[in-house]
C-alpha cells in the first residue's frame, strides 16, 4: 500500500506542477496575501504546493481556519508555536505563567538575555510574529478558563 500513496501524492504535486507551469491558479502577490490574511476559500498553489501534496486540500482549509492554544513555552512550547506559525495558521496564542529565567534560553530559542524577568508568552510574540505575518500571534496570561478554551480549536 505504501508505493500506491506515495505514487498519489507524487501525481497530485505533478498536477500543481503543471499548473503552475500552465498559468491556471496563478495569482498575484496581493492576491496571495489577501487569501492568506482573509482565509478566503482559494489557497495559493505557489506558496503551499508541498503542504497541499502533504495535507490536502480540505485539511489546509481546516489548518488555515484554525485558532490555537500552546500552553507552556519552555523547550517543546517554543518548536510547536514556531511549526504551527510557519504551517499558517488563523491564530496562535501563547500562554504561560512563568517568568523567563537564565536556563530558559537553553531550551528556548526565541528568548534572550534581554527577556529574563518579562513573561514567557509576551516575551516570544513578537519573533514569533515575525515568522509569519499572515498569522496573528498574541499572549495569554493568568489562568485558563473554559470561556479563554472555547475560543480555540
Amino acid at each position: 500500500m505504501l508505493p500506491r500513496k506515495r505514487e498519489i501524492v507524487a501525481g497530485e504535486v505533478e498536477d500543481l506542477q503543471k499548473k503552475t507551469r500552465a498559468g491556471e491558479g496563478e495569482a498575484t502577490r496581493e492576491e496571495g496575501d489577501a487569501a492568506m490574511a482573509g482565509r478566503g476559500n482559494e489557497i495559493d498553489e505557489d506558496l503551499h504546493s508541498r503542504q497541499l501534496a502533504v495535507y490536502g486540500r480540505e485539511t489546509m482549509k481546516r489548518l488555515f481556519g484554525s485558532n490555537v492554544l500552546v500552553s507552556g513555552l519552555q523547550g517543546l512550547g517554543a518548536e510547536i508555536a514556531k511549526n504551527l506559525v510557519l504551517a499558517g495558521v488563523k491564530s496562535v496564542t501563547l500562554h504561560d505563567d512563568g517568568n523567563v529565567e537564565l536556563w530558559d534560553l537553553s531550551s528556548n530559542f526565541f528568548l534572550s538575555e534581554n527577556d529574563v524577568g518579562q513573561n514567557r508568552a509576551q516575551a516570544c510574540v513578537q519573533k514569533l510574529q515575525e515568522l509569519n505575518n499572515a498569522v496573528l500571534v498574541s499572549a495569554l496570561t493568568g489562568d485558563l478558563t473554559k470561556e479563554h478554551l472555547s475560543k480555540f480549536q
